[in-house]
C-alpha cells in the first residue's frame, strides 16, 4: 500500500515589511487556508523564514541583536503556528529559525555560537 502526501511549498516575500508577529501569522493563515482547500497535508514555509520577522524592528537593528529578535518573535509566533496547524488541520513545517533555550535564557541559532543573553530591542 502507498501512502500519498500533498505538500504546499509557500512563496512569500521575506523583505515584505510587517507591522508585528500578527501580520506574519494572519500571511500564514491565508496560504494554510489554501493549502487545505488544495487538498494539501503539508505547508512548508520558506527556509528561515523568520529573517522576516526583523521587519518589524525597523530599519536600524544592529545585526548582533537581529538574533535575538527573531528567537523573541518566536515566542509570540509559535503558539499561533500550533493554532493553525490545528485550525486548518494540516502540518506547517516552518523552517529553521532562532529559539531561546527557556531554562538558560540564552539564544541558539543554525548559524551562529549562542549569544550570551537574551536581549533585543522589538516586538
Amino acid at each position: 500500500m502507498t501512502d500519498t502526501v500533498s505538500i504546499t511549498l509557500w512563496a512569500t516575500n521575506l523583505g515584505q515589511s510587517l507591522k508585528g508577529p500578527q501580520d506574519w501569522l494572519d500571511a500564514l493563515d491565508t496560504v494554510a487556508a489554501e493549502a487545505k482547500a488544495a487538498g494539501s497535508d503539508l505547508l512548508v514555509a520558506p527556509e528561515y523564514v523568520s529573517e522576516q520577522w526583523l521587519t518589524y524592528c525597523g530599519p536600524d537593528i544592529d545585526v548582533t541583536q537581529e538574533p535575538a529578535a527573531m528567537a523573541q518573535a518566536a515566542q509570540a509566533i509559535m503558539p499561533g503556528i500550533q493554532a493553525l496547524a490545528n485550525k486548518h488541520s494540516l502540518d506547517i513545517m516552518a523552517g529553521l529559525m532562532a529559539m531561546v533555550a527557556i531554562i538558560t535564557g540564552r539564544i541558539f541559532s543554525p548559524w551562529a555560537a549562542p549569544a550570551p543573553s537574551f536581549s533585543a530591542k522589538c516586538a
